[in-house]
C-alpha cells in the first residue's frame, strides 16, 4: 500500500496517514528541525513513519465521537467531538496532526519501526525482582529508562487536554 493521507472530510479511500509529507516537513521546519534532507531522511522513510504513527494513533488511542465515515482508514475526521471551549471540531484537529508528526519523528530519530515494542517491550518496566524471606529482603531492578511514553512524546497530552482522547494504553483519561 502506498502513502495515502486522509483529507478533512474523511473521503480518501484507503487513507493511512493523518498528515501529508509536506505538513510533516512544515511542522518541523517551523520548529527549527529540518527533515527535508532526503539523503539523511529519505522521503519513503518519513512517509512510512507517518503511516506507522497513524496506525498507533488509530489503535492505541480511543477518541470521543465517531468516524465521519465508517469505512475510512484513519481515526480522524470524527463526528460529534467538541474542543475544550465547546466548539464542534471538523476535519482532522491540529493536536492529532502534531501528535502524528511527533510520533513519526520519534521513530525516525531512534530508528524504530514500531512504537508498540517501546511501550510494552523489554525496554520498559521491571527487569528483575527477587525476594529473600529470612531477614526479609526485597530487590526490584528496573530497566535503565523507559524510552517512550505516549503521553509525553509527541502531543498526545495536548490531544487529551483538548478533550478528543478518552482512553489510551489501557488507562482511562
Amino acid at each position: 500500500m502506498s502513502f495515502n493521507p486522509q483529507n478533512d472530510s474523511g473521503s480518501v479511500e484507503n487513507a493511512n496517514s493523518h498528515v501529508t509529507y509536506e505538513y510533516f516537513l512544515s511542522y518541523f521546519s517551523d520548529r527549527g528541525i529540518d527533515y527535508s534532507n532526503t539523503g539523511t531522511y529519505p522521503e519513503a522513510t518519513v512517509k512510512a513513519a507517518l503511516v506507522r504513527a497513524t496506525d498507533y494513533q488509530n489503535y492505541k488511542y480511543r477518541y470521543r465521537g465517531e468516524k465521519a465515515d465508517e469505512d475510512q482508514g484513519t481515526a480522524f475526521p470524527r463526528l460529534y467531538i467538541y474542543d475544550i471551549d465547546g466548539y464542534l471540531v471538523s476535519g482532522i484537529p491540529e493536536p492529532a496532526k502534531k501528535d502524528c508528526c511527533e510520533l513519526a519523528a520519534y521513530m525516525i530519530d531512534n530508528s524504530y519501526t514500531t512504537l508498540y515494542r517501546d511501550i510494552a517491550g523489554e525496554d520498559s518496566g521491571i527487569k528483575k525482582k527477587s525476594s529473600k524471606i529470612d531477614v526479609i529482603q526485597e530487590t526490584t531492578e528496573y530497566f535503565a529508562s523507559i524510552k517512550f511514553n505516549s503521553l509525553t512524546v509527541g502531543n498526545a497530552q495536548n490531544v487529551v487536554s483538548c478533550g478528543y482522547l478518552t482512553f489510551s494504553s489501557g488507562i482511562y483519561l
